[in-house]
């Protein structure tokens, strides 16, 4: 069941258009990224032939799922562009500092910020995300790196495959679109001078 109408969804995008496209006109710069962990960073094996099945199973650690590679790549992104994760995942009800000890365990990089978790009730993701976009008006950009569809943030996110995760390819798409995102701040921040 929809949490609001389309129309009510058009408002509610237009309205984090605008705050974002003020904040750029202002000189600012802050991307928020939207994380989810299974199926971006951690994947499941497909079955017990495949080979990562028993490596994965006779771990016995924190991180047995998590794929070292993919989060790799959100560190190098995230440093890169200087992003600041906010946990949109399930996992996020065991709160922020839990989930900054599981993603520094598994590799995240020094220097990548874990600022925050959407809110912990069963609302549906796109509203917990756009939620936080209004609770904190500080953006000029934001991504979403999810294996679940969502359908009004759809050009906002990059949707990972479940058994493979931020691989090489959804990590060119980040990458391609958080250039767009500077070239829009760099090209819209030139004519507030001209």
């Amino acid at each position: 069941m929809d949490t609001f109408t389309e129309e009510q969804w058009e408002e509610r995008l237009d309205a984090i258009e605008s705050i974002a496209l003020k904040n750029i006109k202002n000189g600012k710069k802050k991307y928020y990224l939207f994380l989810d962990f299974d199926g971006v960073i951690n994947i499941w094996c497909r079955e017990e032939t495949d080979p990562l099945f028993k490596v994965r199973s006779i771990k016995e650690d924190d991180c047995q799922f998590a794929d070292i590679p993919s989060i790799k790549r959100l560190s190098d992104l995230c440093l890169k562009y200087d992003i600041n994760i906010v946990i949109s995942s399930s996992w996020r009800f065991a709160g922020v500092g839990y989930c900054q000890r599981y993603l520094k365990k598994c590799g995240l990089k020094k220097g990548v910020k874990v600022v925050g978790v959407t809110a912990q009730d069963f609302e549906e993701r796109q509203k917990h995300i756009t939620d936080y976009l209004f609770e904190h008006p500080d953006f000029t950009g934001y991504m979403i790196l999810d294996d679940l569809y969502l359908p009004y943030l759809n050009k906002n996110q990059i949707k990972c495959e479940t058994l493979e995760g931020f691989n090489e390819q959804k990590c060119h798409q980040a990458h391609m679109m958080l250039r767009q995102m500077e070239v829009r701040r760099s090209a819209l921040k030139c004519k507030k001078y001209a």
